[in-house]
């Protein structure tokens, strides 16, 4: 990992954690769990993969999720093998 960012934040009634981490400069994976106490090996957490690839000239960016849905039921530690999907 190149970077990682943690942030802590309260939304409404919601206490949020959300992680952003730079594999690479093709891969972002960003995190979010419902509890400011999850920790990375809880299955609390709801994560977006974003892939930029250049192909021609053109860079396209594609921004997937985990299982292909917006649940609060992924492990942070596991976001490099889990399945990615665009949202169903």
């Amino acid at each position: 990992m190149n970077n990682i960012d943690l942030y802590g934040f309260i939304q409404g009634s919601w206490h949020l954690t959300e992680i952003i981490t730079y594999d690479n400069s093709k891969v972002i994976y960003c995190g979010k769990a419902g509890s400011a106490t999850a920790s990375e090996n809880s299955p609390s957490w709801c994560i977006k993969r974003i892939t930029m690839t250049t192909v021609d000239s053109v860079q396209t960016i594609v921004e997937e999720f985990a299982e292909g849905k917006l649940q609060y039921d992924n492990v942070w530690a596991n976001r490099k093998i889990l399945n990615y999907k665009y949202l169903i």
